[in-house]
C-alpha cells in the first residue's frame, strides 16, 4: 500500500528562515503593522493559520492586492537563494518512488517552484500553494480525499501545520528541524515528531 505524504515546504523541506523574515518584515511594514515585524511576531502568526491570525489584527479590507503582488515577487526571490535542509533531498527522492508525494504551502506556488526547480527536486504530483487558497485544512482534505484508501499524513513545522492537518482529518508528523522550536510544536499534540530531516525513511518504513 502507498502513503500519501503531503508537506509543507518552508521550514521543512527549505531552510528559508532568514531568507523569508526580510520580506514578511518589510510585508508587516507596508501594512503599518510594524509591532508586528519582529521575527518572535512573526512566528507568533504561524501558530495558527497565517492569515487567520493576521486578519485577526489586520482589517481583510486593509490589505491590498498590490502588497501581496510585492510579497509574492520577494518570496520568489528569497525562495531561489534558499537550500534544502541537510538530508531532507534524498529523503524526498527515495519516498517519492514508492509513495505519493505533495506540497501544501504558506508561502506562494511560483516561490515553491522556484525552490524545488533550483533544487532539482521535482518529485511532486501536486503543489498548492497560498495563491491558490489560503486554507491549508481544505488543501489538505481534498489531497486526502482523492485517496481514499491510502494512509495520509502531513508533515510540517509550524504549530499551525499541525492544526491544520489535524482539522483536515490526517496524522500529523511535526518536523522539529523547522521554524517552530518543540514545546511550540507539542501544543498541538502532533501524532508523530521527528527530530532530524534524515528520520524521515525509518519513520514510514516503520
Amino acid at each position: 500500500m502507498k502513503t500519501v505524504l503531503i508537506f509543507d515546504m518552508d521550514g521543512v523541506l527549505a531552510d528559508s528562515w532568514e531568507n523569508c523574515y526580510p520580506c514578511c518584515r518589510r510585508f508587516m511594514e507596508a501594512l503599518n503593522q510594524p509591532e508586528l515585524s519582529s521575527k518572535e511576531a512573526i512566528l507568533r502568526l504561524f501558530e495558527d493559520n497565517f492569515m487567520t491570525s493576521l486578519t485577526r489584527i489586520v482589517p481583510p479590507s486593509s490589505i491590498q492586492s498590490d502588497l501581496f503582488l510585492q510579497l509574492a515577487s520577494e518570496m520568489n526571490k528569497a525562495l531561489a537563494k534558499a537550500t534544502c535542509f541537510t538530508g531532507i533531498k534524498p529523503a524526498i527522492e527515495t519516498l517519492s518512488k514508492s509513495h505519493y508525494l505533495y506540497l501544501v504551502t504558506a508561502n506562494f506556488t511560483s516561490a515553491a517552484h522556484t525552490f524545488l526547480n533550483n533544487q532539482q527536486l521535482n518529485c511532486f504530483q501536486g503543489i498548492f500553494g497560498a495563491d491558490q487558497s489560503f486554507n491549508k485544512t481544505e488543501k489538505i482534505r481534498n489531497i486526502a480525499n482523492s485517496h481514499p484508501d491510502d494512509p495520509v499524513y502531513y508533515i510540517g513545522d509550524t504549530l499551525g501545520d499541525i492544526l491544520e492537518g489535524k482539522a483536515a482529518g490526517v496524522k500529523t508528523v511535526a518536523a522539529g528541524w523547522g521554524w517552530h522550536d518543540a514545546a511550540t510544536l507539542r501544543r498541538g499534540h502532533p501524532d508523530y515528531f521527528l527530530k532530524h530531516p534524515e528520520d524521515l525513511l525509518s519513520f514510514i518504513n516503520s
